[in-house]
């Protein structure tokens, strides 16, 4: 905080945050899920035998059939919860800067005006990485695996899965306002008048990458156009499953507001407010884009009375008010918002889904 002059306050901060966490729990997340319908571990499962050693539990398929599936030609189909930490790395990396800035000037003892910003901006780094080691990688290089004879075709490459979301958010933030505060006898004035502009603008990128060795950072490029069949019938020809995804959201605010509140005699009060909030969240048309908010109340501080005789109730006030808000719902907007992808059932073309209908 400075102040150059008598009258003139400057403010300016800034806020530098990084972290690294890391949940590498046999589920990923946490959870111990068999899949196959089942969503809730057996109560008799056993993680490890008496000497300790990591034992299987039935995920996705019976034992009957990881046990005999691809007569020994495939990777390893067992699960082992145990060993899963060993091979299993989820992170996620995060930086975070918020820059503060403000001015305020006092023109008279009652009038004073003042002016903020700020300005965040972030990154975030989602990394999971099933190394060859871990179930999901073994188990998805087996369901697109061909036998020729005794010989094994790996349609997916030998190796670890990388998966990444990187995610960018920004955001900015400008106020300005006018406060006026003044008594004289018995009567007490408070005005505040002012404008915000806000916006905020967020976008990710996820991607996924085959054969990776993180050791020697390698990789290998696949066919993610063509279908293959799945090993021992457990679907029919599907594409390889492709992670790339990208998204994007940008979002606009502007407000005017203003407050003000008489009060007599230190008892009788009448305030009222309004406000006008603009969005590009809101409505169609130009006009239906700004939403007029508004109340009124008054309040009477019955304590203050020379007739109130309750003083193991020091202070007892009474208020009214009545008025007209809202809230701003972020999950839709008032056109229709659609999503892209690509690979639809059956037809494999691209495809949209509708996300949230329009509410104009």
């Amino acid at each position: 905080t400075f102040k150059p002059l008598p009258k003139l306050e400057l403010q300016a901060g800034l806020v530098y945050t990084q972290s690294h966490q890391t949940r590498n729990s046999p589920g990923g997340f946490g959870e111990l899920i068999p899949g196959g319908g089942k969503n809730r571990l057996y109560p008799y499962a056993q993680l490890a035998d008496e000497a300790g050693n990591p034992l299987a539990l039935e995920k996705d398929y019976r034992g009957t059939f990881t046990d005999t599936a691809g007569a020994g030609y495939l990777l390893d189909w067992k699960y082992r919860p145990l060993e899963e930490r060993q091979h299993l790395d989820v992170s996620t990396r995060l930086q975070d800067w918020v820059l503060k800035g403000g001015a305020r000037y006092q023109f008279t003892p009652a009038l004073k005006a003042e002016l903020r910003y700020q300005y965040q901006q972030g990154n975030a780094t989602d990394r999971t990485y099933h190394s060859l080691q871990t179930y999901y990688a073994r188990n998805l290089i087996n369901r697109y695996t061909s036998l020729d004879g005794t010989s094994p075709v790996y349609h997916l490459p030998l190796g670890g899965i990388l998966d990444r979301i990187e995610n960018e958010q920004a955001a900015s933030s400008m106020r300005g306002q006018v406060q006026y505060q003044d008594s004289w006898g018995q009567h007490e004035l408070s005005l505040l008048a002012g404008a915000e502009r806000r916006w905020s603008t967020a976008a990710y990128q996820g991607s996924r990458t085959y054969g990776y060795d993180d050791g020697l950072l390698t990789f290998a490029n696949v066919d993610f156009v063509n279908t293959y069949p799945l090993y021992g019938n457990l679907g029919g020809a599907m594409p390889l499953p492709n992670n790339a995804s990208f998204g994007s959201l940008d979002n606009r605010f502007l407000s005017f507001y203003g407050n003000s509140a008489y009060t007599y005699a230190d008892r009788y009060t009448v305030s009222a407010s309004a406000r006008k909030d603009a969005s590009n969240l809101f409505g169609v048309r130009t006009n239906q884009k700004w939403t007029p908010l508004w109340s009124a109340g008054l309040s009477w501080k019955v304590s203050g009375e020379r007739f109130y005789p309750f003083s193991f109730l020091p202070h007892l006030k009474l208020r009214a008010s009545y008025g007209y808000s809202g809230n701003t719902d972020l999950s839709g907007a008032s056109y229709t918002i659609i999503a892209y992808s690509q690979g639809a059932m059956f037809t494999y073309l691209p495809y949209a889904d509708i996300i949230s209908p329009p509410n104009p």
